[in-house]
Parts: structure tokens; sequence; C-alpha cells
């Protein structure tokens, strides 16, 4: 995790007499083969990268698995052997990701993976690199990367999220709040906001790791927020529906040359610890196109749930 001048972590030991790696277990998830929505089982097909795990075959295992990697001073590395992923023929396959940051990639315990960072992934005799974002923070770790070469291969996913440590203990449920900072979409770069696409945003957000617009890099062109995911528990006095309430917004107002600009959407619905998230998502924006081109609008509607 970044800490120092250049991101190095105070570990001891020297260059030539490196501290052992150290063993740190990791759930991974890749987008499943054939999934199942609205009781309807469908294939993938690799092109929605979105999905993340929940294959819907039960034999299937290397879309959703857990795994010992090793942690050294700057890299987290692990061996994968013995999965099933449908085609009866999985490789092994060696993940190599980055631990350690420069602090100019990072903020507030989250970093960009950039291809100088070498990310990579191998399998069946071909190397494929990835580029991202990481969650860094005190007994926790999460990697969220997408292919950027070999874009054209088979023999890897083409997108991984990878995260371990130590779960939050909650306390017994007495009503109280819970705030979430949610990180872009990797696959949908510019998006304004979470549950939004970049082609729907009038303006590029910039975030990594902030909620508020104004600490973006594009103030000059609007006034907006994007809230954290913000949870609040039910009092309910030791019922047995144990289920949260969620909400999280973003709202933008264009101003100067991107007048006429808007953004808005809410999104909110429930959480309890055997369904997962569930809920829904209302708004829409207005995106101004060139100066021969008509403003474009849209409207926001759909479900939200996690399949893992």
């Amino acid at each position: 995790m970044p800490s120092g001048p250049t991101g190095t972590p105070d570990t001891p030991g020297t260059p030539d007499n490196p501290p052992p790696p150290i063993h740190v277990n990791a759930r991974v998830l890749s987008p499943p083969n054939v999934y199942t929505a609205y009781g309807i089982p469908l294939d993938n097909q690799g092109d929605d990268h979105h999905l993340l795990g929940g294959d819907d075959r039960p034999e299937v295992n290397a879309d959703d698995f857990i795994w010992t990697f090793n942690l050294g001073p700057d890299r987290l590395q692990a061996t994968v052997t013995g999965l099933i992923d449908g085609s009866n023929d999985f490789q092994p396959a060696t993940i190599d990701l980055p631990a350690t940051f420069p602090l100019s990639q990072c903020s507030d315990g989250v970093c960009a993976i950039n291809l100088s960072d070498n990310a990579s992934l191998s399998q069946a005799g071909q190397t494929t690199q990835y580029t991202g974002l990481s969650v860094l923070k005190p007994n926790f770790f999460a990697y969220d990367i997408v292919a950027a070469t070999n874009l054209d291969s088979n023999n890897h996913p083409d997108r991984l999220l990878a995260f371990g440590g130590t779960g939050y203990t909650f306390a017994a449920p007495s009503g109280k709040i819970y705030s979430f900072a949610l990180t872009p979409d990797i696959l949908e770069a510019g998006a304004f906001g979470p549950f939004a696409s970049s082609n729907s945003s009038p303006v590029a957000s910039a975030f990594v790791g902030l909620n508020s617009y104004e600490n973006s890099d594009h103030v000059s062109q609007g006034i907006g927020f994007v809230s954290p995911l913000v949870l609040l528990e039910k009092d309910n006095a030791g019922a047995s529906d144990q289920s949260q309430v969620w909400l999280q917004t973003s709202f933008f107002v264009g101003k100067g040359d991107n007048q006429g600009s808007s953004f808005i959407n809410v999104s909110l619905g429930n959480w309890n610890a055997q369904d997962g998230i569930t809920g829904s998502r209302r708004g829409g924006s207005i995106v101004l196109g060139g100066e021969e081109s008509s403003p474009q609008t849209f409207s926001f509607s759909g479900d939200i749930a996690s399949l893992a």
C-alpha cells in the first residue's frame, strides 16, 4: 500500500535479504459464461463484462473462487490450478498484481493501476496485462481490473475482481447509519457517478475515491455532487427481518459553455446477508452535442442486484 515518498511500505528487510512473503486469501470473480436473470439462463459470450461471478452451472467454479496468494514486499502473486470453467480445459493461470504504488497514483487509499504497473495474468502460454483500480485499506485490499492487451484472445478473463482481508463485524442493528465511498466503474471511464454510463454523462467525472464533485478537475463546467452509498439499519428490536435500506444519489447542473446540460440519478434498495444488494435506479440526463448537433436526452430506469 502507498506510504513514504514513493509508496514503498516500511517493511523489515533489505534488497539483498527481503522478508519472506505473507500468505493471504483472496476471493476472485470473473465474468460467467452462463448466468440467470429474471429466471432465464443466458449465455454471456464475454460481451457483458459488468457481470462478475454467478455462473448458472453448479460445477463451474472458475468464475468465483478463493485462493491463497503470496504477498511480498511489492507484489501479490499466485498460480491458480484445478478449477472448472465449463470448457473442461482450464489451464493453470499465474496472477501477478502490484502491491505498492507511487503516491501520485493514489487518493484516499484508491490507486490507479496503469500498464507500467505490470498487473498481469499468464495462461496457456500467453501473458495479458490489466489496468484498473486497487483499494488498499487497513486489513482490506481489492483489485478491479480489465484486460488491456491481447483483447482478441480467449485464453484469459476480460475482467477480474479480487479482494480479501478481515471482514467488518457489525454490531446488533440499532438504527445506525453507515457510509460507503464507491469507486468508478473501470469499464465506464468518465461516467459522472455510480450506476451510470459515460455516454449519458454531461461531463467526465475523474473520480478516484472522491465523493464531492468539487474535488474533481472540472468544476468550471458545472455544479454537482456524488454522494456515498448510505445504509440505514432497521432498529427492529431483534425481529427476524434484518434488511437494511440503502441510498445513493448523483446530480449535476452545467454552467458556462456547458449550460443546459444536467444529470440526476437516484439509486436505492435493500440489503441483507441472504440476498445481498437489491434495488433500482431512476433518473435522467441531458448531454450537449457539438455546434451542429442537438442535445441528447437520456432516461435512467432499471433494477440493481448483486450476483455474487
